[in-house]
């Protein structure tokens, strides 16, 4: 087993695109920790698999299933768990598509906020309800804190945990129940960190909103991961982010462009910069 390294789960047209970019620009940025790319099955064309493959030390690894589509209902939020717990590595760094490191993240597997613990969540801009807290309380047997969390950067050394994502996998696996109670995956990390009495904890740093997504700080609170939630890059004309929230934006966008030249997209010329999405969408 491989010490550290990053951990992705994407397919399909747009969420290819973006964790394409994400390790593009991770590599520009520096960053050599080598990187697991899971996909489900058929979500992922063989020219994608190909061009990802080519970046240096990324290996994709299929999980399985004929879903050409991710969806949370084909397995793409309980993907996540799974691709976690099957990785090569001892320390995982996990990170949505759309989460985008503003710089080099290998530093944080050696501060002292991740090495004391066995997993390290970030917080989401949610909270709950006296009344949720009680029912999560009644069904999980568990007291969760009042602020949610969110699960597009999230941090673990699995042998300190490894009883904890087990309980996460059991939540996510039955999807069908456990939904029905939390937003997808997120809170499931939460929670079964919780059931197994393992050691965590929640970056103190808070979320800060942005244009298109959110800016998650790193432990000493400076800007570290830009998740665009709502401002993905798209294969035609769009990030919906502005260049003070994510400086790395232009680069992104000339990366979606060379990817359109290759043949990897298709259709309409994309935008080559973020001014020009600015103008093209109106962003102020």
């Amino acid at each position: 087993m491989e010490s550290r390294g990053i951990v992705f789960t994407a397919g399909g047209p747009v969420y290819f695109l973006n964790a394409y970019i994400n390790v593009c620009l991770l590599r520009e940025l520096g960053c050599t920790l080598p990187v697991e790319w899971f996909y489900l099955g058929a979500e992922m064309r063989p020219e994608w698999i190909e061009a990802a493959g080519a970046v240096s030390g990324v290996r994709l690894r299929n999980l399985g299933g004929d879903r050409a589509v991710n969806t949370k209902d084909g397995g793409g939020w309980q993907s996540k768990i799974e691709a976690i717990l099957q990785s090569d590595f001892a320390d995982v760094l996990f990170l949505d598509a759309d989460c985008f490191p503003l710089r080099d993240p290998a530093y944080l597997f050696d501060h002292a906020f991740f090495r004391g613990t066995g997993a390290v969540l970030w917080p989401d801009p949610y909270c709950w309800s006296a009344s949720g807290r009680r029912h999560l309380k009644e069904l999980y047997g568990v007291d969760v804190p009042a602020r949610q969390v969110e699960s597009g950067q999230m941090m673990f050394n699995k042998g300190q945990c490894l009883e904890g994502l087990l309980r996460v996998q059991a939540l996510n696996r039955d999807s069908a129940g456990t939904y029905r109670h939390v937003y997808g995956d997120k809170d499931t990390f939460l929670i079964g960190l919780l059931q197994a009495g393992a050691a965590f904890r929640v970056n103190p740093h808070p979320v800060e909103g942005i244009q298109g997504g959110m800016l998650q700080k790193d432990f000493e609170g400076a800007g570290m991961f830009c998740h665009l939630t709502g401002g993905k890059f798209q294969w035609h004309g769009r990030p919906f982010v502005k260049r003070r929230d994510y400086p790395h934006a232009d680069r992104a966008a000339a990366i979606v462009q060379a990817a359109q030249r290759a043949g990897l997209g298709g259709g309409r010329r994309p935008a080559t910069s973020v001014a020009e999405c600015e103008v093209t969408h109106g962003i102020e």
